[in-house]
């Protein structure tokens, strides 16, 4: 039986939203120390032993916002020509686990909260704008991250962070 005895790293990032400058595109990317563990779980689509996931959203081509996810051995976001960590503006932070909970646990929740989360409403650079639904990927990322325990984490990233992350905060 293979154990996970270092756990996973999870990883909130952010980076430069084209074709704005300032504004910030927020995502997470999970890194298992051993991807074949039998007890980690990853979000439907994601093969088992995949090194690294990222869980995002982005705008669809009918202008919706959409949850995404891309893993290795394909192209990760930060491996994609429109995603490369080369952006003038890239910063990211390690998460720490809810106490009680396990790095297995950890990722686990991620995927589980993934896989929970309805997108399709409107896609708006500025968020979850009132009165409207609309949403963004800083919404995504705080609503996925509250959802799992770290939402606190999440702001003091994202206060911290270079640039503006419009929709952080809100659901």
């Amino acid at each position: 039986i293979l154990v996970d005895p270092t756990g996973e790293k999870v990883e909130l990032f952010s980076r430069e939203a084209t074709p704005t400058y300032y504004g910030m595109h927020m995502g997470y990317r999970l890194t298992p120390d051993n991807p074949s563990d039998p007890n980690l779980r990853l979000p439907n689509g994601v093969p088992q032993g995949s090194t690294e996931v990222i869980l995002s959203a982005f705008p669809n081509k009918q202008g919706k916002l959409e949850k995404q996810f891309d893993y290795s051995p394909g192209e990760a976001e930060g491996n994609r020509s429109s995603d490369t960590l080369s952006y003038t503006r890239y910063d990211s932070t390690i998460l720490t686990a809810p106490d009680g909970m396990s790095d297995t646990d950890f990722i686990n929740s991620f995927s589980a909260q993934y896989e929970k989360i309805q997108t399709g409403q409107g896609y708006s650079l500025l968020g979850n704008v009132p009165g409207t639904y609309t949403g963004n990927s800083n919404n995504f990322a705080y609503t996925l991250g509250n959802n799992v325990g770290v939402g606190a984490q999440v702001n003091a990233f994202a206060k911290q962070s270079p640039g503006i992350a419009p929709g952080n905060g809100t659901n």
